[in-house]
């Protein structure tokens, strides 16, 4: 018998250390999103993400909050919007929200000299 399938919401608290790599992740219902990947202090809460194959990220422009997600729910940053086939329309602020995210997720590529866009 399988246990019973639920959804619950990914945003947590944790003391992390933001690392220097920027991806696009999948949370929830929203789409694909651009996000640093963070390495939780605490050595019990590492593991245990390890062991589940999760990961912590924080999503740009989203103020303090961090986000457990499936390690296959992550994906390079190319400073373009992912096309989720599985997700219908977004809302229209949602799709601005979006484009100043993926916007700021180039500042930081451009300014940790590790993307050149435009060419």
């Amino acid at each position: 018998r399988e246990p019973p399938s639920f959804s619950a919401p990914s945003e947590v608290w944790a003391d992390v250390r933001l690392t220097d790599d920027i991806c696009m992740a999948k949370a929830e219902e929203w789409p694909w999103w651009p996000a640093k990947t963070c390495e939780a202090k605490e050595e019990e809460l590492r593991k245990t993400l390890k062991e589940l194959n999760h990961v912590l990220v924080a999503l740009v422009g989203e103020m303090g909050g961090l986000r457990i997600v499936k390690a296959d729910m992550i994906r390079p940053f190319t400073g373009k919007p992912i096309v989720d086939e599985e997700g219908g329309d977004i809302n229209k602020r949602t799709k601005n929200q979006l484009e100043e995210a993926l916007a700021m997720g180039r500042r930081i590529k451009r300014g940790m000299g590790k993307l050149k866009f435009g060419k």
